[in-house]
């Protein structure tokens, strides 16, 4: 069994105790945004416990804060799951769509009302309460994650359609970009309230710690939506890969890939000893510090608490839609009234 894998996490498993009442406040912005119209998706997406991973990464902020940390895995799950169908598979369609979507990320305010689909409607909104509060600098870096995560999946659309096998490498690569995670990390220094100084965020110490923090976030969601993913013929998840490029079985693929990630882990936990340095090296005051352990803070939740969501979650482990079906719960390119199926 997938569930039964078992990875090193040295992190406390810590949740929010108001996760609760926030699903009910974020079910209510998924059906205004129109990422959620009928009664079956949003039961469904409700069985997924979709805030409990904001409350596994974020678990130490409340109100207005979780709030956007449940949107932010909110919208992110819609995004994702747009590509479970024949669109996945159409690089020239999945090109004009993210592009409308990174337009947005350089509209003034007003846009969330010229969206025109439900993930643009909700995207903008995303984005203007991220940015409220933030230095001139970080939006720029943010929006350049963003972009970078939306455009990459013409990449794998166009390796869908064209049966393209990656090498571990190249897959590694993509994984890097597809994962989300690059604006994750923005939403850290958000939501956490602890944006980092500039002159510490590009060190090659906490660059790694970025790094390998993405990758052991991701691989470990590989392990765990293999069969979604699997069952519909996808061929972007490490252990498809691991196991064609190896020619080994399963369970040493497996192994191979539970070893990478706990690798990664190694090199986090070897990596943070070294910022105290890092701060002395360059100057960083005692008070600007604070950001800088709270942002690693942040990062160790995420990891434990990806871990801990994706190891459980219905989304992974429950029941697969039919590969011959659109594998998302609603169709957040095309806006449409409510409907109650």
């Amino acid at each position: 069994m997938l569930s039964d894998i078992d990875f090193w996490m040295p992190f406390s498993r810590r949740i929010h105790l108001e996760t609760t009442a926030a699903v009910e406040r974020h079910l209510a912005w998924m059906r205004r945004t129109g990422l959620l119209r009928s009664e079956a998706a949003t039961e469904r997406y409700r069985s997924w416990h979709p805030a409990e991973i904001a409350g596994r990464w974020f678990p130490a902020v409340s109100g207005a804060d979780l709030d956007l940390a449940c949107d932010y895995f909110g919208w992110f799950f819609m995004f994702d799951d747009q590509f479970d169908s024949a669109r996945g598979r159409d690089p020239q369609t999945v090109a004009a769509e993210v592009g409308s979507l990174a337009d947005l990320l350089h509209a003034g305010p007003g846009a969330a009302l010229s969206a025109g689909v439900p993930l643009g409607t909700a995207l903008a909104d995303i984005w203007s309460r991220l940015c409220d509060g933030m230095s001139p600098w970080w939006p720029d870096r943010a929006r350049q994650h963003w972009e970078q995560y939306l455009l990459v999946h013409i990449q794998e659309a166009a390796n869908r359609r064209d049966d393209v096998w990656l090498s571990v490498q190249e897959y590694l690569d993509v994984r890097y970009s597809s994962g989300f995670v690059p604006p994750l990390w923005d939403a850290i220094e958000r939501i956490w309230r602890c944006e980092v100084p500039r002159e510490i965020y590009d060190s090659p110490e906490l660059c790694t710690m970025r790094d390998v923090a993405n990758l052991n976030i991701c691989i470990v969601n590989d392990v765990y939506s293999l069969a979604k993913e699997e069952a519909r013929g996808d061929r972007h998840n490490l252990v498809l890969v691991v196991e064609r490029q190896q020619a080994c079985s399963r369970a040493e693929a497996l192994e191979s890939v539970r070893s990478m990630a706990d690798g990664w882990t190694r090199t986090f936990l070897a990596t943070e000893t070294q910022i105290p340095g890092v701060c002395d090296r360059l100057g960083i005051s005692p008070e600007s510090r604070l950001p800088v352990f709270r942002f690693i803070e942040g990062m160790r939740a995420a990891i434990r608490g990806n871990y801990d969501w994706c190891s459980s979650t219905a989304r992974y482990h429950g029941r697969t839609i039919p590969p011959d079906q659109p594998g998302y719960l609603e169709d957040g390119f095309t806006a449409g009234p409510r409907r109650d199926v």
